[in-house]
């Protein structure tokens, strides 16, 4: 499977069997989706929003599960910890998020940045976070206390942790 979101405020879940056939259209979002990635098990699809929301979704129906609340500001990027058992949000309100994943449930909040983020991911052992400033700099977090670790500088222009919407699956037949 392929994924692919939009300004039009979907996403959309591509069958790649014979060519690519949209097979559902995730519908819920109320402004231009940044960001879908799938869980790291295939079963579901998180996407982040201009809409300061962002939204779990299981991929074989398309349905929607939990809506993520709490940014205040567009969510540039969500994804999961390499576990699937929480989820990261990077956003243009200077803050990211941490969320349990079945539940949708804040977990912790990880401010103090002095401009928008532009990504978040977890480490795979989900102990730290890191997250990516537009102001070219990038902050390393204890994920249990939400403390920032150290800040990085040095980058002309910070682009991290690219993440591609292509499910395994679809990768070991490639």
């Amino acid at each position: 499977s392929v994924l692919t979101s939009s300004m039009d405020e979907t996403a959309k879940i591509w069958k790649s069997d014979r060519g690519l056939k949209c097979e559902h259209t995730l519908e819920g979002h109320m402004r231009p989706v940044r960001s879908a990635v799938f869980s790291p098990d295939d079963m579901y699809v998180l996407t982040a929003s201009d809409d300061h929301t962002a939204k779990i979704w299981e991929a074989a129906s398309g349905r929607a599960l939990q809506t993520l609340h709490g940014h205040t500001d567009s969510v540039r990027s969500a994804t999961f910890s390499p576990d699937g058992a929480r989820i990261i949000t990077a956003s243009d309100d200077c803050s990211a998020r941490i969320w349990e994943a079945t539940s949708g449930h804040g977990l912790q909040v990880l401010g103090g940045h002095e401009d928008a983020l532009d990504a978040a991911v977890l480490s795979k052992d989900g102990s730290t976070a890191l997250t990516a400033v537009r102001n070219r700099t990038a902050k390393l977090w204890h994920v249990e206390t939400g403390e920032c670790r150290s800040t990085i500088h040095g980058h002309r222009h910070m682009e991290i942790l690219w993440t591609e919407a292509i499910s395994r699956e679809e990768v070991v037949r490639a």
